[in-house]
Formats: C-alpha cells, structure tokens, sequence
C-alpha cells in the first residue's frame, strides 16, 4: 500500500499527532524518573563515601 500526499485526512492527522505526542510525554517522564534514581545513586555514594571517610558505618 502506497501512500501519496492527501491519503490522511485531517482528523486522522490529528489522531496520529496526538498519539505521538502522549507517547513522547511518557517517555520524557521516564527520562526523568530515570535522572532522579541516578541522582539519587550518585548522592547515596557519596554519602557512603564521606561516611567510611570519616569512620561511620552505614548500612
């Protein structure tokens, strides 16, 4: 099936858009979850770090 220019009518168009749109909120959502458990990692070393440092044990 070949799809030339004007195949997709307007409310389809809109539907597609919308779509994609959703789809690429959640994944900016997800990107964002995924830097917060990095940071959250990042800090939880170095917070392990400094504490062995200093001679705290952390559990």
């Amino acid at each position: 099936m070949v799809l030339f220019h004007g195949d997709i009518d307007e409310d389809l168009l809109d539907f597609f858009l919308e779509g994609l749109e959703a789809m690429v909120q959640n994944f900016i959502h997800t990107l964002k979850g995924l830097l917060l458990v990095t940071l959250e990692k990042l800090w939880n070393s170095i917070i392990t770090i400094l504490y062995s440092a200093i001679g705290i044990e952390v559990y």
